[in-house]
């Protein structure tokens, strides 16, 4: 049970003991008769009371709807609506972690004419000298379904 429903039952069942209860003991005991019927009126109207605001508490609110309606005299202007934005569907996929790699980084350089160990010329040329090695990196990719 919701708290709401157990609190209202409980209080219920205790202005029903009340409500039942006291005004029985109200004509009893010794003494002014009249004070006794004042007493079980005034139980009467404050459990009439406690049961009214129970009750108004747990009935949703109602809507007035005899509000006056205003009309304007003059002619409306045409209104622009400007709607919000609609948002791309979102790509349908996930994350995950792959290993790239990153290949080297090389410098074009001149290599003059030479002798090999063998004695032989070898002319001039351009070659590439690595200046950074190549490597394997982590990154975050996004894999489609």
């Amino acid at each position: 049970m919701k708290k709401k429903t157990l609190f209202i039952l409980s209080i219920s069942i205790v202005l029903v003991w009340t409500v039942a209860v006291l005004p029985a003991w109200a004509g009893r005991g010794k003494g002014n008769p009249q004070r006794h019927r004042w007493e079980g009126v005034a139980i009467g109207v404050g459990a009439a009371l406690l049961g009214g605001a129970l009750l108004h508490h747990a009935q949703p609110p109602r809507r007035n709807h005899s509000r006056p309606v205003y009309h304007q005299s003059y002619p409306q202007q045409q209104q622009v609506v400007y709607s919000a934005p609609s948002c791309p569907p979102r790509p349908r996929g996930h994350w995950e972690w792959q290993k790239i790699w990153v290949p080297p980084v090389c410098q074009k350089t001149w290599n003059p004419g030479h002798y090999n160990r063998r004695k032989h010329w070898i002319p001039g040329r351009w070659i590439k000298i690595e200046t950074q090695p190549g490597y394997w990196r982590s990154e975050k990719v996004w894999v489609r379904y």
